[in-house]
């Protein structure tokens, strides 16, 4: 098994960028989302990403890759969760804090799903900037509770450098199963798009009862 892990990190060096940085932030966007207690082991019914042995390989890589600046690789790591939802004074750290210049509109198809369903989120952004602008994009889901109240989960979206005045058309697919983590209600569900820490755009999906 450890010389698997081995080829698997001698892949990886030999495909991801030159450049630690960018290759960290590809893991970054791979890996899945930490999850509480005993989940970290059961892995049917968790939200997608890398997890489990296959980190033993990618531990190896930054290792490796990572010791021209360890003290960043460790800090960008446990930045992660906080880049994620959005920390407006984490995002300045890692100078991601500037707001999008530009415009945002979000879709979501269909308008109705059950729960097991997935829904499209599909993004629509026109930068106004003179200059290249850098963009960590998420997305807050607000899930209905048991009261009829909602509750914010943030999720991974997208990463990229988007060019002075240009644009970009991004798709993700958003599924709703039934997880160990999550109970999910009927009723309107509310999704928030982030840009570097700030709402830009929102739609909403119906969840139908069970």
């Amino acid at each position: 098994m450890k010389a698997r892990a081995m080829q698997i990190a001698d892949a990886l060096e030999a495909t991801l960028p030159p450049r630690f940085a960018d290759a960290a932030a590809l893991i970054e966007d791979a890996l899945a989302p930490a999850e509480p207690g005993d989940a970290m082991t059961q892995f049917e019914g968790l939200e997608p990403g890398l997890r489990g042995w296959i980190l033993w390989p990618v531990g190896e890589f930054v290792a490796r890759r990572g010791l021209a600046e360890p003290e960043r690789a460790l800090l960008r790591h446990a930045s992660r969760t906080l880049i994620k939802a959005g920390d407006a004074a984490v995002l300045e750290a890692w100078g991601l804090g500037r707001p999008f210049r530009g415009e945002a509109a979000l879709s979501i198809r269909p308008a109705r799903i059950a729960l097991g369903g997935a829904v499209s989120l599909a993004l629509q952004l026109h930068s106004t900037a003179a200059s290249e602008q850098r963009l960590v994009i998420g997305y807050a889901v607000h899930h209905v509770k048991a009261d009829g109240s909602t509750s914010p989960k943030v999720f991974k979206g997208w990463t990229l450098a988007l060019p002075a005045r240009g644009e970009a058309a991004l798709e993700k697919r958003h599924a709703v199963r039934p997880i160990t983590t999550r109970r999910y209600f009927a009723g309107r569900h509310r999704v928030v798009v982030q840009v570097n820490g700030r709402a830009v755009a929102e739609a909403a999906f119906e969840l139908g009862a069970p």
